[in-house]
């Protein structure tokens, strides 16, 4: 029991020691993250649509009185995250477009075994 007592004393003495202010320094520190949680936990909860379509079909079905313009509808319902995404899929869309337009090209080049019995016979020199 003395041993615990020694302990606790010695604990005490550090945590209330010279140049320590711990015991205050722990109470600002949960006096700020509860401070913050009850803000986080004031803020409005989060949209249940994925896309920004999504919540304009959501708008529309509600028939508010007035309607909402093209604008407004357009304006509330951006989604930054479908922008940056169609961006970063841009190149593999161009790319991928540019192989359909090679594609079609060798469709209109006909038959490629004949062309290439053509160009044997014609590489064949006559010396």
């Amino acid at each position: 029991m003395v041993e615990y007592t020694v302990v606790l004393a010695f604990g005490v003495l550090l945590l209330m020691g010279p140049g320590g202010d711990v015991l205050k320094d722990l109470a600002m520190v949960m006096k700020n993250k509860y401070r913050g949680y009850s803000y986080a936990m004031s803020l409005s909860p989060l949209p249940e649509f994925g896309t920004g379509p999504e919540f304009a079909a959501y708008i529309d079905g509600l028939n508010l009185d007035p309607a909402l313009d093209d604008e407004t509808l357009a304006r509330l319902t951006v989604d930054p995250v479908q922008e940056q995404v169609d961006a970063a899929l841009q190149p593999v869309s161009d790319a991928y477009q540019q192989f359909n337009d090679i594609s079609s090209l060798l469709d209109d080049l006909g038959d490629l075994d004949q062309i290439a019995a053509d160009m044997l016979r014609d590489a064949v020199s006559p010396f």
